[in-house]
């Protein structure tokens, strides 16, 4: 019979102390009887291997290692149908807390449980993301479902959110299964004090729900987004949501419903 599960890993979990947390997880696979083939990334033809893997017969597949390099995945993963995804990070962070997965082996029981949450991943240029795309200070022009325009009147910060987090405690700022995106636009605005002589400046926010958008300068220059932790430059980002791209397998302590 086919194994169930493949895991592919980040190469980092060959070198020194994470290559112990390697056997150790490896055992406690072998343990819970969810093994399967594994493959360390960085070889050429681990891709090709997957997609094999994957037609005959796995049905889940397990990323090992860190956010960045999970989410770098995410174009490849949007593609798959029929497949799930299993995340076991190697450091706690806000994503791990997020989807309640603790890191190395602990989190492998929870892969055995297979409990899983449909995310929708957002798409930026094409390029799927999973938490947000983020503009630290921009005046360029949003336009939503090709109808309607939003911008700051002063370069101020945008982000376009599908799973947004906390970074701290990694709480979900922006569900991730409504099949939207949500547009946030932070301006500051100054209001009288004290007997109206002191004025006070206090940030604003403005949030928008949507399926469809693209940012760009009314003037023709570069829109710099972070994408993911990654950087997009382009005189246009188009962002559009694909819903139930990413079908997840979270843990029980997750901070979402």
């Amino acid at each position: 019979m086919s194994p169930s599960f493949a895991y592919i890993y980040d190469s980092v979990y060959g070198q020194g102390m994470v290559s112990k947390e390697s056997a150790r997880i490896e055992a406690e696979l072998g343990r819970l009887g969810i093994q399967g083939p594994i493959f360390r990334e960085g070889f050429h033809e681990v891709q090709q291997q997957l997609d094999a893997a994957i037609k005959d017969g796995v049905k889940n597949v397990v990323f090992v290692g860190g956010d960045a390099w999970f989410l770098q995945r995410l174009p490849w993963i949007a593609q798959q149908r029929g497949v799930s995804i299993g995340y076991l990070p190697s450091v706690p962070t806000a994503l791990s807390r997020a989807i309640g997965m603790p890191p190395g082996a602990a989190s492998v029981g929870i892969l055995a449980a297979r409990v899983i949450k449909t995310l929708d991943l957002g798409a930026a240029n094409d390029r799927p993301f999973l938490t947000e795309a983020v503009a630290l200070e921009t005046s360029a022009r949003l336009t939503l479902e090709g109808s309607y325009a939003v911008s700051a009147r002063t370069p101020s910060p945008l982000a376009i959110q599908n799973f947004a987090l906390q970074p701290k405690t990694g709480e979900v700022l922006s569900q991730s299964m409504d099949g939207q995106l949500e547009a946030v636009l932070q301006t500051t605005v100054e209001r009288p004090g004290w007997l109206g002589v002191w004025k006070k400046t206090e940030i604003e926010e403005t949030r928008i729900a949507f399926t469809r958008g693209a940012v760009q300068h009314p003037s023709g220059e570069p829109v710099h987004f972070t994408v993911d932790g990654q950087p997009l430059t382009s005189k246009e980002v188009r962002f559009s949501v694909l819903p139930g791209a990413l079908p997840l397998i979270v843990g029980p302590d997750r901070l979402f419903s």
